[in-house]
């Protein structure tokens, strides 16, 4: 047990500086680039990051995978409202899905270097959580002008469990009504 912790960790720590030594050039070559360009061509170049890093995990840490329900995707836009789990499907969700997606995250994500730039310029939508209603309609919006899928995640910050999941599928269940009407034709859970 104390060699497969100490394994485990060796492992770690060498995915992480993998990590490390990628995302810079990545990013700033990235940076450059999307002076140039915006939207789906620099969704694209990120991803291979991604793809890259997913990569890394399964060869470095021996994490594995396995999808189900692809085949249930339609081909029309839809809003995906995955269960955040972990930064890995934040990660997976943009080399599983054939079409690039817009990410629906919280405002303060916009001040992490290189990473706020880049999600400013590839067209997600940000959402001040703490505007409640206002911040719900402005998403909507601009969900509805979104040129990709759009996947959400939780809004709600409370540490009421009870609370917190009422309000999240209160949210879900608002977002995807008006979604249904107005950005996205069809609805599909992962």
């Amino acid at each position: 047990a104390v060699m497969a912790r100490a394994l485990a960790t060796v492992r770690s720590a060498l995915f992480v500086l993998f990590l490390a030594l990628t995302v810079a050039p990545w990013a700033i070559v990235g940076l450059i680039y999307s002076i140039f360009v915006r939207g789906e061509r620099l969704y694209w170049y990120f991803a291979g990051w991604l793809r890259l890093s997913i990569w890394a995990a399964r060869v470095i840490c021996g994490v594995r995978a396995r999808v189900q329900g692809r085949e249930n995707l339609p081909g029309s836009p839809v809003i995906l409202l995955p269960k955040h789990q972990s930064t890995w499907e934040t990660f997976a969700f943009p080399t599983l899905m054939p079409r690039p997606l817009c990410y629906v995250f919280k405002r303060e994500l916009l001040f992490i270097p290189f990473f706020g730039w880049y999600i400013t310029k590839a067209d997600m939508i940000d959402v001040e959580r703490d505007a409640g209603g206002k911040a719900l309609r402005d998403m909507v919006r601009r969900a509805g002008k979104a040129p990709f899928r759009t996947t959400c995640t939780r809004l709600s910050r409370r540490n009421d469990r009870r609370a917190r999941r009422h309000r999240r599928r209160a949210v879900s269940r608002r977002v995807c009504a008006v979604a249904a009407r107005s950005a996205a034709p069809a609805l599909a859970r992962p």
